[in-house]
Parts: structure tokens; sequence; C-alpha cells
């Protein structure tokens, strides 16, 4: 397991026997505003290049998500769906939960309480 501090951003690479290339991206920011998200989202695009299996955004620190900041989680979706790779959310605040309700999100992404149990399943297959 590596971190790599950029812009606020720790990326976190996770091996596992079955399962390799698993990115998890903790936002270190309580709100998750344009500024912040564009930087979240070029993180995840960074990350792309490495052919990930999962990319789990973990938003356990995220406390407030704005409406410009739901069109990067979109775009983001748009993307990791176009490569074909799989990106989920987890650790979402019930603050976060709600908007994510509200704009009816919760229906198009992938929400898990861990990314450990998105990736469970797959490995004991």
């Amino acid at each position: 397991m590596f971190n790599i501090v950029n812009k606020r951003i720790v990326i976190i690479s996770e091996q596992t026997t079955r399962l390799s290339n698993i990115f998890v991206i903790q936002p270190n920011f309580d709100c998750l505003n344009r500024d912040t998200a564009l930087i979240l989202h070029r993180s995840f695009v960074n990350l792309l290049l490495y052919s990930p299996t999962l990319c789990a955004i973990d938003m356990s620190k995220v406390a407030l998500v704005d409406s410009s900041a739901l069109a990067y989680l979109i775009t983001m979706h748009k993307n990791a769906r176009q490569w074909q790779y799989r990106l989920i959310f987890c650790h979402l605040q019930p603050s976060v939960s709600l908007v994510l309700e509200i704009a009816q999100l919760d229906r198009a992404f992938k929400i898990f309480d861990s990314w450990k149990d998105a990736v469970q399943p797959i490995i004991q297959g």
C-alpha cells in the first residue's frame, strides 16, 4: 500500500489476492464544491491511466456537496462507464446521501458502506 498526497487528495492503492489496481480516492475536504470537485475529477482522470479494476471515492470527510460538484460526479460516472471501469462511492455522510437521493443520483451511482464491501463478492466468487 502506498499513499500519494496531491492537492489534498489521498490516493490509496490496494492489492488483493485476486484483484489488482484497486484505487481509493479520499477527498480531504469538508465541502465538495466546484473547485474541490475539479481537483477530485482530475485525480480520478489521472487514475484511469492505470486501468483500475475498481476506483472508490471515499466520501467519509465530505459533509456537504453543492450542485456544481454534482456535475463533476456525473462526469466521473460517465468516464468510468466509457472506459468500462467500476466506480463506486462509499462512506457517505447522511447529508451527502440526502443530496444524492434528492438528485436521484443514488439510483445511478454504485454506493456502498465501504469499498471492501464492493470487492468482497468478487473475491469470494
